[in-house]
């Protein structure tokens, strides 16, 4: 604050004694720099831009500082010079990394006046009248704009810079006479300065003095520029970064002319899903990263500024790379590491070294990020491009590759640039490299010897292979000395990242080095265990390396390979390894030896050189021996083997098949226990013979078959494998008088089983014998009679299984037979529907019965729709709800059809719900619990069968004889969830046709039942009242937003067609029926003062309103958002969104409508701001996410886009100076009753003090969370 004060003295002191500051091309004093720039200086020397507050030590005078930013428009800097309107911008650079909003958004609005100016000026035609040329703009644009840009980008960067550069600035520029001690205060040097530059010198006025004192002038304000553009500091200048990004992106679209800055037009965009400036600052990751992708690619084009890239976007990236979590968002990071390594590749050698030195300096700065910047440099130096190949010969048109500009040169000119660089270069670029980075890499690696570091290593190697190859052999052994020396420790995890590092130095120095780090290992594992981790290692780097086959490669070192392989596995090594064995014969090493086999196999199976024929052959014969072995576990091993060979089509298979097969019987059938793993390797062996060749079981091999331990035992203990086996049986239709008995087992298995693929398998095997064998009429029955009688099994998991056969046997048997049986099978699915407790059995059941009456002829369906009628239409109420679900169903079969029943079952439908409607109100006063509220169930399906009958019959919508149906709006507030919910549906589908309706036959919204503004202020209280309640899903809370949001602007557009709102009228002229709709809605926004509140409304001294501010909605504003943060995130997150839709509709005409005085608090834009403000600034009293506050952030910024930014600022002052006052007086409030009522001031302090520490207890479980994720 002092510095801020102490520079408005030194512009004071300037104006003090410099007449040209005062009047300003001609113009009086009223209307001179004093008044009308930011710097203007108040009675008390303070600037109205750095005001301060008369009644807050310390604080700023927001009012008089927004006041100032207001009068500084695109129509003031014609009126000033350039010179003059760098401080100004300078104090806006300033303000876009304050912590409050309104001075960021002031700040923005100013610089974006100032783009707007200087697009007129580029645009106009040339005038001599004018202060500003193009010229000027330009410099701005190039010295100023991008500039600290850059610096707000890098929040690392932006250091505060001292007072005395500005002295120095003055000495040797303006080479005034004057010296000043270095003693002296530096504000009070800039003032004495200031004095002195004028006029003051004692060599007096003459023509020289007064013009050195003119550049003093000029010097010391454009000095001044970069003082107040820092002094927020570092710590600030990331919050201006959204800021920032769409200050670059009006400068792309209104300035393409300057500094090359229409060569980014390829990141915009209409499509905000593509726009990278909306993208790369987005909450979503995923956006983000994509904004990073685009980046990459349109750098690698080629067509982007070179020096704007430099300047802004490579901080920019810094910035974003650095405010990574570590372990989260690895994508972002390679996108932050691509786009960087992508610009390095397209600049010249002296950016692209100090890019280099950038990270190597950041190493020293940033331990803490050390594997991150090794991983970027070594993006870096893979994009190396300063080679032989890449240079060309000099010649005489070398100078016409270098533009004047830097700033009109593009990333795709610098490959031109680089093109003409002379071969002359390349060894000052090669002595840069060995001289200054080598020696940086060496010390890394020296200064953590007691650490392997795979990155430094990597790094290393990759700019050893850019160096001379005489440097690269005298460094080499040392680094891959230094590497296997780690091998001989004795921790394992030191010796892992050993070989990891190995790997990857041989990943990037390819395998012509392999002989090289072979003999290297060989040379330093020499004995003991040591011989163990060369084997180790040597095989872990070529499994790293050999993912792709490369014949030949290797012939050169075979020796070498092969020489550490014998001795690892036939030398010493070997016997070691053996006697280990034999001492500890685990299962672990048993295991381990398993994984070298496998290893093998797959070594053969993926070299190409390997001859497939005599794999198989020798495959097969390795079969053959072990099918002959003594060893049962073998044999097993062999068998497990034959069926993916079975399944090929060999020539003998079909000659032998008959061998195997009685094979296989003898060793099943003399196996003594039935579920031993060689019984199932056999069946296993014959399932895949049945299934895959033309062998059969003749019948005594059949029976023989079935006798077997394991079809005897099969209702106790079921087999897989054996229902593997029946399954094929069937398929092949094999036929035994016992296999009916077998499948009236596995029907048992289906329904009582609790494992699923056993009833999977089971019903699987049931469906086929059904529809393959020839059943006689009895027994069929006998098969339907049992899945209809499961439909009451006592397990859900039996009754899905009969469901699920009961609706495949409709889809797949004859129309006859489902005729036959669909009276029984139709009742017996209705009672379950109708008495199951379980959601998806009650679900299926319907998709049961939904399937049937899709399958029944004429007769059958008229039976089933005259039984369904006849319940719905009866007496007893214990029939309405199945009969209401049947009747939905039959309205999704029939479609139009179902047209002639709409007479018989619509004053039913209303009936119902008007009884249940009844019967709440009735208990309402008594309680609230839904399973006490008498007929909900049939009114939910009664609004079911609504839903479906309006979604066939569109008609019904707007049919006057059923506008008391509608009624069902008072369901919104029904305790039960599932009325709320169907209710919720119903209206969605009202308004969807409601809107297309007005479009398309082009009628009144008014004319509709709904669209009343009673009703529709109801529903939008209602829809309030819901999200008090946690929802079940996400469906639901978009039905809820939809309609809310319908509600409101329905509601705004009914009330605007009034003039003026004058309630008492309006409500005079209200039916008694909508007066009470009010009286309610009122009572359920607020049921302590909600009666009262409309009474004040609606009271004569209430006066008139403006049309665009009705109270009814401004009342409805203020309730949601107070009942806003009695909510969780999710329904906070509905609140906001249904601001952000609504806005557009109510803020609209916030232009034409009358001014807003600042005290009225009724203001739509006050209403739907207050909360996000809240919510933005930490004022909720309940812990927020990040996510929602960014979200309330977006929605702040399109109520911003729609009112204006002069609007917008306003009134986040007034709601700012608002909250400020509440609080100061609740903090008067507790001071006094500390005084007064000590007692209680305890009990609040130690209630206060519970919430901070299980605020603190959230916060720790949080970052655990955090962590563990």
């Amino acid at each position: 604050m002092a510095v801020r004060l102490s520079i408005c003295d030194v512009l004071d002191a300037i104006a003090a004694n410099d007449s040209s500051l005062l009047t300003l091309v001609g113009k009086p004093i009223e209307n001179s720099l004093i008044n009308k720039m930011a710097f203007a200086v108040l009675e008390d020397h303070k600037c109205e831009l750095n005001a301060t507050s008369e009644m807050e030590m310390g604080g700023f005078d927001y009012d008089k500082i927004l006041s100032a930013y207001q009068k500084i428009n695109v129509q003031f800097f014609y009126t000033i010079t350039e010179e003059h309107a760098l401080p100004i911008l300078a104090q806006s650079i300033h303000d876009m990394s304050s912590e409050e909003l309104i001075l960021r958004q002031s700040a923005f609005r100013l610089l974006l006046s100032f783009i707007e100016f200087s697009a007129e000026i580029l645009n106009r035609s040339p005038k001599s009248d004018l202060i500003w040329s193009e010229v000027s703009i330009q410099h701005i644009v190039h010295n100023f704009f991008l500039k600290h840009m850059g610096n707000a980008m890098d929040k690392e960067g932006a250091v505060k810079k001292s007072l005395w550069c500005c002295l120095l600035f003055f000495r040797v520029d303006c080479r005034a006479s004057v010296t000043v001690g270095a003693e002296v205060e530096m504000p009070n040097t800039l003032k004495l300065l200031a004095g002195k530059a004028v006029g003051d010198s004692p060599l007096g006025r003459t023509e020289n003095n007064i013009r050195i004192a003119s550049y003093a002038k000029i010097a010391l304000l454009s000095s001044l520029e970069p003082m107040l553009c820092e002094w927020g500091g570092a710590a600030r200048i990331q919050l201006g970064h959204i800021v920032w990004i769409d200050l670059f992106r009006q400068m792309v679209l209104k300035l393409p002319k300057v500094a090359n800055l229409d060569s980014y037009r390829a990141l915009c965009s209409d499509d905000a899903e593509q726009d990278f400036f909306n993208n790369i600052v987005h909450l979503q990751k995923h956006r983000r990263a994509r904004a990073l992708s685009r980046f990459r690619n349109i750098v690698i084009s080629g067509s982007l500024s070179e020096a704007i890239t430099n300047k802004v976007f490579v901080p920019l990236l810094f910035s974003m790379l650095f405010d990574l979590q570590d372990g989260k968002d690895e994508h972002i990071r390679s996108g932050c590491i691509d786009a960087l390594a992508s610009i390095s590749g397209c600049m010249k050698w002296n950016q692209y070294y100090a890019l280099l030195m950038r990270c190597f300096r950041d190493l020293t700065l940033k331990p803490d990020k050390q594997k991150l910047l090794l991983r970027l440099i070594c993006s870096i130096l893979d994009q190396y491009h300063f080679s032989e190949s890449s240079l060309v010969q000099i010649d005489k048109k070398v100078s016409a590759c270098v533009p004047p500009d830097p700033y009109a040169t593009s990333l795709a000119s610098s490959l031109t640039l680089r093109e003409c660089t002379s071969s002359a270069e390349l060894p000052v670029i090669q002595a840069s490299l060995c001289k200054n980075l080598l020696p940086k890499i060496q010390k890394l690696l020296t200064s953590d010897s007691d650490n392997v570091n795979v990155n430094i290593s990597l790094v290393a190697l990759k700019l050893l292979k850019l160096l001379p190859s005489e440097i690269m052999d005298l460094q080499l052994p040392t680094i891959i000395h230094r590497i296997s020396n780690f091998l001989k420790n004795r921790l394992e995890s030191v010796r892992d990242e050993a070989r990891s590092a190995l790997a990857a130095c041989l990943r990037e120095l390819g395998l012509e080095f392999l002989q090289f780090i072979v003999k290297v290992l060989k040379s330093t594992l020499k004995r003991g265990y040591e011989l163990h981790v060369l084997g180790y290692t040597l095989n872990f780097m070529l499994s790293k390396f050999l993912m792709n086959p490369i014949c030949g490669k290797l012939d050169y070192c075979l020796e070498e390979l092969l020489s550490v392989v014998e001795n690892d596995i036939l030398g010493d090594v070997s016997e070691e390894k053996r006697a280990h064995l034999h001492k500890q014969l685990t299962q672990k090493m048993k295991s381990k030896l398993e994984t070298m086999l496998s290893s093998i196999a797959a070594g053969i199976e993926c070299n190409p050189s390997v001859n497939q024929t005599d794999l198989f052959i020798f495959t097969i014969a390795l079969l053959k021996m072990c099918l002959s072995s003594k060893y049962e576990s073998v044999i097993i091993a062999a068998l497990r083997c034959l069926p993916p060979l079975v399944r090929l089509p060999l020539p003998s298979l079909e000659s032998q098949a008959d061998n195997i097969k009685n094979s296989l019987l003898v060793i099943a059938q003399g196996s003594v226990n039935a579920s031993s793993q060689l019984t199932e390797s056999c069946i296993k062996l014959l399932t895949a013979l049945l299934r895959s060749t033309r062998v059969t079981l003749s019948a005594d091999q059949l029976h023989m078959l079935i006798q077997f331990p394991m079809f005897v035992d099969f209702a106790k203990n079921p087999s897989f494998a054996a229902l593997s086996l029946l399954k094929a049986i069937v398929h092949r239709k094999l036929v035994v008088p016992e296999i009916y008995d077998i499948v009236q087992i596995v029907a048992e298995l289906m329904v009582q089983s609790q494992l699923e693929p056993i009833r999977k398998k089971c019903s699987q095997i049931l469906l086929q014998f059904l529809l393959g064998y020839h059943l006689s009429e009895k027994r069929l029955q006998q098969h339907l009679d049992f899945l209809l009688a499961n439909l009451r099994y006592e397990h859900s998991t039996g009754r899905e299984a009969a469901l699920e056969m009961l609706h495949a046997i409709i889809l797949k048997f004859p129309r006859n037979i489902i005729d036959a049986q669909s009276q029984t099978m139709f009742v017996h699915l209705v009672v379950s529907l109708a008495n199951d407790d379980d959601s998806k059995v009650r679900s299926m059941t319907a998709a049961a019965i939904k399937c049937l009456i899709g399958h029944v002829n004429t007769h059958s369906l008229h039976s089933i729709l005259e039984y369904s009628l006849s319940w719905y239409l009866g007496g007893n109420h214990t029939l309405w709800s199945a009969a209401a679900q049947v009747l939905g169903l039959l309205v999704e079969v029939m479609r139009k059809s179902f047209e002639k029943n709409l007479s018989r079952v619509l004053p039913v439908l209303r009936n119902i719900l008007q009884s249940a409607l009844s019967a709440l109100t009735s208990i309402q006063q008594n309680s609230s619990d839904e399973a006490v509220a008498p007929f909900w169930k049939e009114a939910y399906y009664s609004l079911v069968l609504l839903e479906k009958l309006l979604c066939q019959f569109h008609n019904l919508f707007f049919d006057r004889e059923l506008e008391d149906i509608w009624e069902i709006c008072a369901f919104l507030l029904h305790p039960h969830l599932w009325l709320r919910n169907i209710s919720n549906r119903i209206l969605s589908v009202y308004f969807a046709a409601v809107t297309t309706a007005c479009r398309d036959k082009e009628v009144s919204m008014g004319t509709f039942f709904l669209m009343k503004p009673s009703i529709l202020f109801l529903v939008a209280v209602s829809l309030c009242c819901q999200l008090k309640v946690p929802l079940i899903d996400d469906a639901a809370g978009i039905i809820i937003l939809q309609n809310l949001v319908f509600s409101i602007c329905g509601l705004h557009s009914l009330l605007v067609e009034l003039e003026f709102v004058d309630v008492p009228k309006f409500w005079s002229n209200l039916e008694r029926g909508e007066q009470e709709r009010f009286l309610k809605a009122f009572g359920a926004l607020d049921p302590r003062k909600g009666s009262m509140i409309l009474a004040s409304f609606t009271s004569d001294a209430s006066g008139q309103h403006n049309q665009q501010q009705h109270p009814f909605i401004s009342y409805l504003l203020q309730r949601m958002g107070k009942i806003t943060f009695q909510m969780d995130d999710n329904q906070m997150k509905i609140v906001f969104n249904c601001f952000k839709s609504v806005s557009p509709k109510l803020l609209g005409c916030y232009g034409i409508s009358s001014p807003i005085g600042d005290d009225d608090l009724h203001n739509y834009a006050y209403l739907l701001l207050l909360p996000l403000y809240r919510v933005i600034e930490g004022y909720t009293g309940k812990i927020v996410s990040d996510d929602l506050k960014q979200f309330a952030q977006e929605v702040s910024e399109s109520i911003r886009d729609i009112i204006g930014m002069q609007n917008f600022v306003q009134v986040y002052s007034q709601i700012r100076k608002n909250l400020k006052v509440k609080r100061d007086k609740r903090k008067q409030q507790e001071k006094i009753m500390a005084v007064v009522n000590p007692t209680r001031n305890a009990k609040r302090k130690l209630r206060i003090a519970a919430k901070h520490r299980a605020h603190k207890k959230r916060k720790i479980m949080t970052m655990k969370m955090g962590r563990w994720m």
